[in-house]
């Protein structure tokens, strides 16, 4: 029978056209309206990635067959990490609160953790009305903006948030599923939660969708004969790739290895000053999908970057895996304990750019390693982190979720 799901996240680039690449949300809702079932996706009016305006406040807009989004209009920010993105999340889920409460409830909601405000009052709604509820965590907020902070101002900070933590904690306590995308994530959760482990309880890899099988046309010009390492991210607070400007400077002597930055963000402009002197770097900007392969298969590693000490197994670790590209990451999580086990890269220490340097120089004149690993990226994500296998397994944990119906998932 079909069912009435709601999902909500309001960070998701949203797929309007084929060139945008799908994300979780977009992936699993796909998988869910495949089946027949009808899909509301609760989002926000305001573009995160971008910072600007998708759509009106209530608008209602089709995605995709099966699938509509419902716009929430916040306030808007121009920095991620502010006191007006709080209030827009803030505002967002009251908003929502309003809004949900005039429609007839669904069969099982899907809330994405961020954010914390806008699940919470999914979980009212879905507590109110015997609702199933899967709470899926993405991020440990607010820990992600306290724990950098000076001691004296982390614990004001910690203090300010205490009401936040509470909501945080009792919807992580009583949601029927809580599903994370790595099994630290889940941990934190269920922690803080004070959950024992249970079967309700799931991992579905972030994952993604098989790479284009054709040749890809090279409609980014990228020169034959060099070897080329990719970066696609963020040029934001948490991402930004200025270890990789600093390794191109020691490496300009190199005519032989391409630096190739993809990607757009609020320090973008920083780095295209300081990269015009360089002849090995590139910074073609935001690309589409069918930019993003022709980059990708032309490249010879994929470079994971932070700005801080980073658990996440990143959503770009997994498209550079789909394309056989050796990661080059500076995560001490579970990125790194998964590079080592199983051979598809190399780490290098936080913000050093001179060990970066070190090992793009190992795998451009190891070809052995560099092929050994390739090979395994390739042979582990046919196995593991495709998106079709992925999200076919938890669109079927949703709908066992859903069936619980006053009754606890075995």
């Amino acid at each position: 029978m079909p069912l009435d799901i709601w999902t909500l996240q309001i960070a998701e680039t949203l797929p309007f056209d084929s060139g945008t690449r799908k994300m979780r949300t977009a992936l699993l809702s796909q998988e869910l309206a495949r089946r027949g079932h009808r899909v509301l996706w609760w989002t926000s009016a305001f573009n995160h990635a971008k910072k600007d305006w998708l759509a009106q406040d209530g608008e209602s807009r089709d995605l995709m067959p099966g699938v509509k989004l419902r716009f929430l209009k916040g306030c808007g920010y121009t920095r991620n990490v502010s006191p007006k993105r709080f209030i827009d999340h803030r505002m967002v889920a009251r908003k929502f609160a309003e809004a949900a409460a005039q429609l007839h409830p669904p069969d099982v909601i899907v809330a994405s953790m961020p954010t914390y405000d806008l699940s919470y009052q999914a979980y009212l709604l879905a507590k109110k009305h015997n609702i199933p509820f899967i709470l899926d965590v993405r991020d440990k907020w607010p820990d992600t903006f306290t724990q950098h902070l000076p001691a004296p101002l982390r614990l004001a900070a910690d203090l300010m948030l205490s009401g936040d933590r509470k909501m945080l904690r009792e919807q992580c306590r009583g949601a029927d599923s809580v599903v994370s995308m790595m099994n630290g994530l889940l941990g934190w959760a269920q922690k803080l939660g004070g959950r024992p482990e249970s079967p309700a309880d799931r991992v579905f890899l972030l994952g993604e969708t098989r790479p284009p099988e054709e040749d890809t046309p090279n409609i980014l010009d990228i020169p034959y004969g060099k070897f080329v390492v990719a970066f696609i991210g963020t040029f934001g607070t948490h991402s930004s790739p200025e270890v990789l400007l600093k390794a191109a400077k020691r490496l300009q002597y190199r005519d032989d290895i391409l630096f190739v930055l993809a990607g757009d963000g609020n320090f973008f402009g920083e780095i295209k000053r300081r990269a015009k002197d360089l002849p090995n770097l590139r910074l073609p900007g935001w690309l589409n999908r069918a930019q993003m392969y022709a980059l990708l298969s032309r490249s010879h590693a994929g470079v994971v970057s932070g700005t801080a000490k980073a658990e996440a197994f990143p959503n770009k670790a997994f498209v550079y895996l789909s394309m056989g590209l050796p990661l080059l990451s500076d995560s001490d999580g579970e990125l790194r304990a998964f590079m080592e086990q199983e051979r598809t890269g190399l780490h290098y220490p936080l913000n050093d750019e001179a060990a970066l340097a070190d090992r793009i120089l190992k795998l451009k004149e190891n070809a052995a390693l560099r092929a050994e690993m390739s090979a395994n990226a390739r042979r582990i994500f046919l196995d593991r982190m495709d998106a079709e296998k992925i999200y076919a397994a938890y669109a079927d944990h949703v709908e066992k979720v859903a069936a619980r119906r006053g009754g606890k998932l075995k």
